[in-house]
């Protein structure tokens, strides 16, 4: 959950993201954080 706050430090909060694709980032980018 950490990768999250630290997303919304980065850019302003704009969940939940009207992308899939963005979507499919964050999902992939935590996992590989984890």
């Amino acid at each position: 959950m950490e990768f999250l706050e630290k997303k919304a430090e980065n850019k302003p909060i704009s969940y939940p993201v009207p992308n899939d694709s963005d979507r499919r980032q964050e999902l992939e980018f935590g996992i590989l954080s984890a």
